[in-house]
């Protein structure tokens, strides 16, 4: 799936920064199923994996696109506590799906066959070039790193026993996400 010692870097909800590092090692392998650890209530916040495909650091926006591949879509379980998203869970557990080749069109994410979410190019681009901006300023980025963006305008799934979503990127089988 990933080379061993590549880095996840979580970015904030306004991709001003990087609010955590985690290792490929908190990534649950794809298509397996997730556990519900407790009786909390748990749900599923959505993000954008994107693939870093060279070595750099202090990338510039506008030399960016260079430095990427594929997307992909990571589900990050985290519980509810009360009516406000927790902070991360510590764990870091998040299932990251197949890579998908990234096109100049938009991006449609469809989950059970139903279109939930359409990315603009021009917004795909301008964030993502944004993000890994910011994360090399910061740190070295290396073949194989994914920038996870947060994707605030996709719905959070309430994460309930014995359900199961299919999530595809234009057409293709991206995430199988399966709890038990």
């Amino acid at each position: 799936m990933t080379k061993t010692g590549m880095k996840i870097f979580w970015m904030t909800a306004d991709q001003h920064q990087v609010a955590d590092v985690g290792t490929d090692s908190s990534l649950i392998l794809r298509d397996n199923p997730w556990f519900k650890p407790d009786e909390r209530e748990w749900q599923a916040t959505w993000w954008l994996g994107v693939r870093v495909c060279r070595l750099g650091m202090k990338i510039a926006e506008k030399f960016a696109s260079r430095y990427y591949d594929a997307v992909t879509i990571i589900m990050h379980p985290s519980h509810v506590e009360g009516d406000t998203e927790s902070e991360f869970s510590r764990d870091g557990a998040a299932m990251c799906g197949k890579f998908v080749s990234l096109t100049l069109d938009d991006v449609t994410v469809s989950a059970d066959g139903e279109n939930r979410l359409t990315l603009a190019a021009d917004w795909l681009r301008n964030t993502v070039d944004h993000a890994l901006g910011v994360a090399s300023d910061l740190h070295t980025v290396k073949t194989g790193d994914i920038i996870a963006i947060p994707l605030n305008i996709a719905p959070v799934v309430p994460l309930t026993l014995h359900i199961d979503v299919d999530i595809n990127i234009d057409n293709q089988h991206c995430l199988l996400f399966k709890t038990r």
